[in-house]
């Protein structure tokens, strides 16, 4: 017998293979399907709240995904790859994670049927490689020197990208903004260099565009309103010296023998401050600006000398208006008149203007760096901060179009070109090779196909149409959102820079090349120590366990901290149940009654789910679906989801047959197992779409009428589903386990009990694939190859 050696850390949970691949598909074929419908011109919005209540509005792929928080390993990949291409070209973010679930969504038929991710991660990478060559290729170099005929290309390639974003009525105007706002740069293009400042009130069209520097007033003492509120070319000092008499420290001591000692001490506080404020004015400074605070003295001095100050200014500012307006930002008032020191900027016109209800400082005809700051007004919060959102993605496509001069037709144009230039090179390729690139191929029908869904159009239509114009030649045509068919997108002047595709189309092969090449994912267990002082002074509850998580039994309790809470009765009458990291929800006694059990609470609190069985038939089982965060309740004729933050019920998928009923319920990963009562098996993807089904053949020797399925569950931890048969009149039962496409793994023992199906109950144990099997007196044992181990009665407690 060889000795058991011990790698990782006990409780570190491993799941690995083909499996382990699939899951790792549907997670990222989840993402895809979160942000499906933001896509194009007509793209709908998500409104997204956090944990602190904040409520965002986009429909900014990498803004979404960056708000959902994604704790899915390989899900994050797409998270990753959006904040890439936001950073990279700023648009094409919804595009790139479509692009990745769509080509892994075609992968994972060839995954199913056996074929070794290496193959076809390598034909993947070649298929990228000719798609970026023919992006290249078939791209307009468009060389401007005329000034006029540049600005048009600019505001062109603007208003493509702003078409698809909450301001897609006004994009002639915003258009305009960016592309001034992009030109007023230097040669450089720095991003940095475009302020944005929102003010909430007023319509869009009351944003403006400022040719320099601009911030909002600061906190200012009473003499600021005798202060001038307009300088010709002021020269600005920038200061991070604080300019107010200082409050002493708390523990500060100072002993005096008389009087006298404590006025010098006054006398040398003012002293010093006058002594700042006079070099200052001797300098011949008209502008004082500093990142800490500027007292009510300094500012009445500076009101009576004609100057103009502002403390509190925030240090992205002050920084902009260094580089803007030059000069220093200086920490001493020493040596200010040194001409070897240049510590002073300068400015054409300082202003301060009223913007709405708030006043605002512009500093324009700044000589050192070519600025600009754009004033966005309108009149929610949400709604300015997804303009800002759109205008960032507008300028980054600007940028990269006077970076880069090849540009080409969007709206579905280049990526069906694509598609047929990949169809027709695969159809030269011999092996394997071929299916994977025309597969891949396929895959960028995705962009067209959900522009036309996202706007209601009939994608099949759509896409033929297509199809058709591209096999005769017609490069450029696309999806014609306004008229509900195809036109020539780039006689259009649906421009997107050529680069945009390349990044998306290099990203989304990475990240499906990446997922694919996992084929083992190893969770270390997270830390179980004591909470800290903190937390108990806090009294903060920890996280929630269940010390048997098994119905019917006696001694079954809720453990959290600080307190342990005996379950009421209502859980020993529960014949089938589920539960979350903060929720218990059960089947009652089995009756068409659903309660749920809160237990993120220092009380148990039940909430009573009103099932409508007139309509939906009777409860048959519920599961809780982790990777979409909602539990699953299936009726004899329908599956429902439930959030218990929204407490609703929402109609997911109808029963197909009009003869049977379903029957039984399992999720694996994402993807969703219904059994029928005729022993038929359904599986659902993420989309609530049907990819799959078994009949009893294929799970049951036909040979054997006597059989019937009775439970269908699945083991998160293996990956592995298991089929609870009764045989020979309800007497004999066993356990089949299979694999996720429903591949036979191992036929269990039969073992005899005279207990019938509605008595019994199969659930995951532990996580080494094992099994217990309830009934109203036993629980049975079952081990990763369907064999019995023991039995214990209800009342004895199971440990993993």
């Amino acid at each position: 017998m060889q000795p058991m050696i011990i790698i990782l850390k006990d409780g570190t949970d491993s799941a690995q293979g083909k499996s382990q691949v699939l899951s790792n598909i549907s997670a990222c074929q989840a993402v895809a399907e979160a942000i499906r419908t933001t896509l194009g011109p007509r793209g709908m919005d998500k409104l997204i709240v956090d944990s602190r209540g904040k409520a965002t509005i986009s429909n900014d792929g990498a803004t979404i995904l960056k708000l959902l928080e994604v704790v899915h390993p390989a899900a994050r990949t797409l998270v990753d790859i959006a904040k890439s291409q936001d950073a990279e070209v700023g648009d094409g973010t919804t595009s790139v994670v479509l692009l990745t679930g769509e080509i892994l969504k075609n992968a994972r038929t060839f995954i199913d049927d056996g074929m070794h991710p290496t193959i076809i991660i390598r034909a993947i990478r070649k298929a990228t490689a000719l798609a970026t060559k023919k992006v290249k290729e078939i791209a307009v170099n468009v060389k401007i020197d005329d000034v006029k005929e540049q600005r048009v290309l600019l505001e062109k390639c603007a208003r493509t990208t702003l078409s698809s974003k909450l301001i897609a009525r006004q994009r002639d105007f915003f258009a305009k903004m960016v592309v001034d706002a992009v030109l007023m740069l230097d040669e450089l293009l720095p991003l940095n260099m475009i302020g944005t400042k929102k003010v909430t009130g007023g319509s869009l069209e009351e944003s403006r565009l400022v040719d320099g520097v601009a911030f909002k007033k600061t906190f200012s003492y009473a003499g600021f309103e005798m202060q001038q509120k307009k300088y010709l070319k002021p020269k600005i000092a920038l200061l991070n010296i604080e300019l107010e008499l200082k409050a002493e420290r708390d523990n500060a001591e100072i002993r005096l023998d008389n009087v006298a000692e404590y006025q010098k001490i006054v006398d040398a506080e003012w002293s010093i401050l006058y002594g700042k404020l006079e070099k200052l004015h001797a300098a011949g400074v008209n502008v004082v600006l500093s990142k800490l605070p500027i007292g009510d003295v300094a500012t009445q001095y500076f009101a009576d000398r004609d100057m103009f100050c502002a403390g509190r200014v925030q240090e992205d500012d002050l920084k902009r208006t260094q580089k803007a307006c030059g000069g220093a930002i200086i920490t001493t008032v020493e040596n200010l008149n040194d001409p070897a020191q240049q510590v002073f900027g300068t400015c054409e016109i300082l202003e301060e203007m009223q913007i709405g209800s708030e006043r605002y400082n512009f500093f324009t005809g700044c000589p050192k760096a070519r600025t600009a700051t754009m004033i966005l007004r309108g009149g929610a919060e949400q709604f300015i901060d997804e303009v800002e959102r759109s205008l960032h993605d507008a300028i980054m496509i600007v940028r990269r179009a006077v970076k880069n001069d090849s540009i080409v037709a969007g709206g579905g144009a280049i990526e069906m070109a694509l598609s047929r230039t990949l169809r027709e090179y695969s159809r030269t390729v011999a092996g394997k090779e071929q299916l994977i690139i025309a597969a891949y191929a396929k895959a960028f029908e995705v962009i067209p196909r959900q522009l036309c869904e996202n706007a209601g159009f009939d994608a099949t239509n759509i896409l033929n149409k297509l199809r058709q114009k591209h096999a005769e030649n017609n490069t450029w045509f696309g999806v014609d959102i306004m008229h509900e068919d195809v036109s020539d997108n780039f006689a259009a002047a649906v421009w997107e820079p050529a680069v945009v595709k390349i990044n998306a189309i290099t990203a989304a092969s990475e990240a499906a090349c990446m997922i694919l090449s996992v084929d083992e994912t190893i969770k270390v267990p997270k830390s179980t120590g004591e909470p800290s002082n903190a937390a108990k002074a806090m009294n903060m509850n920890t996280r929630i366990v269940m010390s048997i998580c098994l119905p019917h039994t006696i001694k079954y309790q809720l453990t959290c901290c600080p307190s342990v809470h005996d379950v009421p009765s209502e859980i020993n009458a529960a014949t089938v149940f589920a539960v979350s990291d903060t929720c218990l929800l059960l089947i009652n006694n089995g009756i068409d009654r659903l309660l749920l059990f809160d237990l993120s609470l220092s009380s148990l609190k039940i909430h009573d789910i009103n099932w409508p069985s007139d309509i939906y038939g009777a409860i048959r089982d519920i599961c809780w679906a982790k990777y979409i965060n909602t539990f699953l309740i299936l009726g004899e004729d329908v599956l429902c989801s439930y959030s218990p933050n929204s407490n609703q019920l929402v109609v997911q998928v109808e029963n197909p047959s009009l003869n049977d009923r379903f029957w039984s319920l399992t999720v694996l990963d994402c993807d969703v197992y219904i059994l029928h009562r005729c022993d038929t098996l359904y599986r659902y993807i993420p989309s609530w779409t049907l990819t799959h089904t078994w009949s009893r053949a294929d799970l049951i020797d036909a040979n054997h009428h006597d059989q019937f399925i009775g439970q269908i569950r699945a083991h998160a931890s293996t990956g592995v589903i298991a089929l609870l048969i009764r045989l020979k009149r309800h007497q004999q039962w066993r356990i089949d386990l299979f694999d996720r496409t429903m591949r036979k793994l191992y036929s269990g023992e039969v073992i005899r009990m005279a207990s019938a199906y509605p008595k019994l109950l199969l659930q995951s144990f532990g996580r080494y694939g094992q099994w217990i099997l309830m009934s109203e007196n036993y629980i049975w044992l079952i081990n990763s190859k369907a064999h019995f181990l023991e039995r214990c009665t209800r009342q004895h407690e199971l440990t993993e």
